[in-house]
């Protein structure tokens, strides 16, 4: 995932890209989520916008500093949807 952040109205926006590696032809989503978003509903909102049901395995971790964007990366973790 790489994120970008972004100022629109009303507070701060991250422009996300979610990208599947290794996959051919590449598989990607661009979306804008607020910097007041948590991280189990940037979780939900991934899933969704990647057509997922839950059942890949994720994790989020701190962010490694590029230039001006983030990159989160993701490890083995069961996630669960309310």
């Amino acid at each position: 995932m790489t994120v970008s952040p972004k100022s629109k109205r009303g507070g701060q926006v991250f422009q996300v890209k979610v990208s599947l590696r290794g996959v051919k032809p590449p598989i990607w989503r661009r979306i804008l989520v607020s910097a007041e978003t948590p991280l189990d509903v940037l979780h939900c909102i991934v899933q969704d916008v990647m057509g997922w049901t839950n059942t890949h395995l994720y994790a989020f971790e701190k962010a490694v500093r590029t230039s001006r964007r983030r990159k989160l990366t993701s490890h083995s973790a069961v996630g669960s949807l309310p």
